[in-house]
């Protein structure tokens, strides 16, 4: 593996470049938020791909905090709060 890339991996900015895809995918979502309705039938909202999102963006982070060498108790704190988020987001699309 190239050193560049190595280090890129380490440092953590692998993660801080996909948080800001993310983002990005969610800023797009909401700008065509009129598309989404109409292509979806009002299912498929931004707001619904926020909830969607946020627990990956918490497993992102967990792996963040691993690679840049954190506290294990935060590790757990971020994988802890993606398992909430992953279950609100299950019990809001079993409501819908």
């Amino acid at each position: 593996m190239p050193a560049w890339l190595a280090a890129f991996i380490s440092s953590g900015r692998v993660v801080d470049l996909i948080l800001v895809v993310l983002l990005l995918e969610l800023l797009a979502s909401w700008l065509g938020r009129a598309w989404l309705a109409r292509r979806f039938n009002g299912r498929l909202s931004p707001g619904r791909l926020l909830v969607g999102a946020l627990p990956g963006a918490a497993i992102l982070l967990a792996l963040r905090t691993a690679l840049t060498g954190g506290e294990d108790v935060h590790i757990a704190g971020w994988l802890g709060l993606s398992f909430l988020l992953h279950a609100l987001d299950l019990l809001a699309r079993s409501r819908s």
